[in-house]
């Protein structure tokens, strides 16, 4: 400590002096940490979601089991072709966070049951696909990339 830098993506587990958890799940972003006293201080930051996952005191934010499912068949991926490793870990969070999008808002759009069963989810993730074309359109295409290469390592197994 002091620690200042860049993280990647999957989950954070935070615990507390009382040995209480509180998660969450993230594309990357930035961290400084630091103690006080007998106390360490960390910010997690990033530009684009950051979601709970549940834990002692919080509830699960929308979207955030899409997001641990996606993160599992990465994971699957991964396993099949580790070379794919360095690809996910040095794209930005923007790119990261598009790969998402892209296979989330392709599964909704797929199945008229799962936007039916939850409207609410269906409609933010179409705004959050929306403007992350519109506003980072080359990180989009480099989530594409990303998503392509995924499915392509899953193929193959």
């Amino acid at each position: 400590m002091p620690l200042d830098g860049e993280f990647s993506w999957g989950t954070i587990r935070l615990i507390d002096r009382l040995d209480v958890t509180n998660e969450y799940v993230t594309f990357g972003g930035h961290l400084s940490a630091a103690r006080v006293e007998d106390t360490t201080i960390a910010a997690f930051t990033s530009p684009v979601p950051l979601l709970r996952r549940g834990g002692h005191s919080q509830v699960w934010d929308a979207g955030a089991d899409e997001l641990g499912a996606f993160f599992a068949r990465l994971v699957a991926a991964l396993d099949v072709n580790p070379a794919l490793e360095p690809v996910v870990c040095e794209a930005d969070p923007f790119a990261r966070y598009s790969a998402f999008l892209l296979d989330v808002v392709g599964r909704y759009r797929a199945s008229p049951v799962l936007r039916a069963s939850d409207a609410r989810v269906w409609t933010l993730l179409r705004g959050e696909e929306g403007r992350m074309r519109r506003e980072h359109h080359e990180s989009w295409r480099a989530g594409k990339h990303l998503l392509d290469a995924m499915r392509l390592a899953t193929l193959v197994a």
